[in-house]
């Protein structure tokens, strides 16, 4: 996992700024906080759809700190 320190107006002109391939499940796997470092991870299970390729199960986190 990767944590980064990109500025916001910079992952604005990312490829996470667009929408994400169509999906066919998306499941919450677990949420965990953690008070010292003011932060909140939630893990997501997706599978992103592929016309010609098997199903490829992802798991996102998605971070949040403080107020960000």
């Amino acid at each position: 996992m990767i944590e980064t320190q990109v500025p916001e107006a910079e992952l604005a002109k990312s490829c996470l700024a667009g929408p994400l391939p169509a999906t066919s499940r998306i499941e919450i796997d677990a949420q965990e906080s953690n008070a010292v470092e003011q932060v909140v991870d939630s893990y997501h299970n997706v599978d992103f759809d592929a016309d010609d390729r098997p199903i490829n199960p992802q798991t996102i986190l998605v971070r949040t700190r403080g107020t960000d």
